[in-house]
């Protein structure tokens, strides 16, 4: 079933990429290559769930843009929310992206949606549900665990998802969360509606630039919990990667 989904991450620029008034079909079409090329498929064919929990939160964060549209869209929200939390022990921390950017969207709307809240902690039920048994798995096999994190992954995870020297994507990433703030600061200051604002409003830029923080995030709550972490726990943050490219050149 993995299989699959090996590509379903692949239709998730294409609503960012709307949302970009100077996006371009190039633009659209590179974001999607990335995907489409993406290591995903090597692990899927193993009926592994990697596929599914990036496909499942590129398919959240559409939905999320279109809570205000449709009515159904924050049940639709809590569901693919929950399925990705399930896919993966780890994948708890994408919650995180998604709850900074809400904030930042009842900040600057100075409206609260109940209906995403809510479906944010049933998203939670999967991982509340099986805590105990990682529990148990932790306190058996955490310390014997074939790959332990380190502090250094924090930024050398980086270098392994794209092919290049690690210093590099975090300098390029670095840059984007520096020009992406002041933007998003900008956008909340400005008195238009977040809905008539041009281009990616405050929200969407932090919901990005969480996805670009995931990897590290990871690797943080790992060494916290004395958790095992291999690079492809992160792959969540490939859609990061590909939403700031776009917006980049967009």
């Amino acid at each position: 079933m993995a299989r699959d989904f090996d590509d379903i991450g692949s239709p998730a620029p294409w609503p960012w990429a709307g949302a970009l008034g100077a996006a371009t079909a190039a633009a659209g079409l590179a974001a999607v290559m990335l995907v489409v090329l993406s290591p995903f498929r090597d692990y899927a064919v193993e009926g592994r769930s990697y596929a599914l929990l990036v496909g499942f939160l590129a398919i959240s964060a559409a939905l999320w843009q279109r809570v205000g549209e449709h009515r159904l869209a924050p049940l639709a929200l809590a569901l693919l929310l929950s399925l990705a939390v399930a896919c993966h022990h780890l994948a708890v921390v994408a919650l995180l992206p998604f709850g900074a950017a809400e904030v930042m969207w009842t900040v600057q709307t100075q409206r609260l949606r109940v209906s995403v809240w809510a479906g944010f902690v049933w998203a939670l039920t999967p991982f509340v549900a099986g805590l105990p048994i990682l529990l148990g798995y932790r306190a058996n096999y955490g310390n014997t665990f074939w790959s332990r994190p380190t502090w250094a992954d924090t930024f050398t995870t980086y270098g392994n998802y794209v092919g290049l020297n690690w210093y590099l994507v975090f300098l390029l990433i670095a840059f984007y969360l520096l020009t992406a703030g002041f933007a998003a600061a900008r956008i909340a200051r400005s008195p238009l509606p977040e809905e008539e604002t041009e281009g990616l409003s405050a929200s969407e830029i932090v919901l990005v630039g969480g996805f670009l923080l995931y990897p590290a995030l990871l690797v943080v709550l790992a060494l916290m919990a004395g958790s095992g972490y291999v690079f492809r726990y992160g792959w969540p943050g490939l859609l990061g990667l590909i939403w700031a490219f776009v917006f980049s050149i967009g």
